[in-house]
């Protein structure tokens, strides 16, 4: 792995995207690439106790990004940033809706777009949207909105609230575009070390995995 005597999970992905348990609701660690994970389910059908095992095989993805410097700050922001694209690319797969929410013609002169549009919109099922700066300053004017602090390494920054909507921030998406999703769908698979090469230049390799089902893609026209 490395000679820096770093605990890759516990300083370096514990304050990544990965850790924001309220959009990633879960993340396994493995110790090999591919992997084999085992799980085993407990329940109770006509007052009789059953168990069952169920195996999943993962093969993450692996990818590798230069770095300038070894040391626990570089190696923080650069796995972090990496991780932050690769989620934000995870998404990108999933269909694309369009939402009116700009004011049109001589009205936009007279009236903000409204932010319950895109709460509407959203629903009650979805648990958290991502989106851009821009549109981030018209839901923060919700009345229900509630200011969040976050200190965390990764450019996704959770920045706020609006009932049980927690509101992700980052500048790595489209200015008019948000992704609406549930923590309990959105998951990770990470392996539990990383690599670093020296060539002519310094390498981090990181191994990893997510799991994304229902997102959506939102517009704003």
């Amino acid at each position: 792995m490395n000679d820096l005597n770093i605990d890759y999970i516990n300083d370096i992905l514990s304050t990544s995207v990965i850790s924001h348990k309220n959009l990633i609701g879960e993340t396994l660690f493995v110790n090999s690439n591919p992997a084999k994970v085992e799980s085993v389910e407990v329940k109770k059908v006509n007052n009789v106790i059953a168990t069952s095992k169920k195996v999943n095989d993962y093969k993450l993805d692996s990818t590798t990004t230069e770095i300038s410097n070894i040391d626990k700050s570089t190696l923080m922001f650069s796995i972090s940033q990496l991780l932050d694209n690769k989620f934000i690319k995870s998404l990108e797969l999933f269909e694309t809706d369009e939402l009116e929410f700009y004011k049109k013609g001589i009205m936009k002169l007279f009236s903000k777009p409204n932010p319950q549009l895109i709460v509407d919109e959203v629903g009650e099922y979805y648990d958290w949207i991502i989106t851009s700066p821009k549109i981030f300053n018209y839901l923060s004017k919700h009345k229900n909105f509630e200011s969040i602090k976050d200190d965390k390494v990764t450019s996704i920054k959770l920045r706020g609230k609006i009932n049980h909507l927690s509101l992700f921030v980052t500048d790595n998406i489209d200015s008019d575009t948000l992704f609406k999703g549930s923590c309990k769908d959105s998951s990770s698979v990470m392996l539990d070390r990383f690599d670093i090469s020296k060539e002519s230049n310094i390498y981090v390799k990181v191994d990893y995995l997510f799991i994304n089902k229902g997102v959506r893609k939102l517009i704003l026209i």
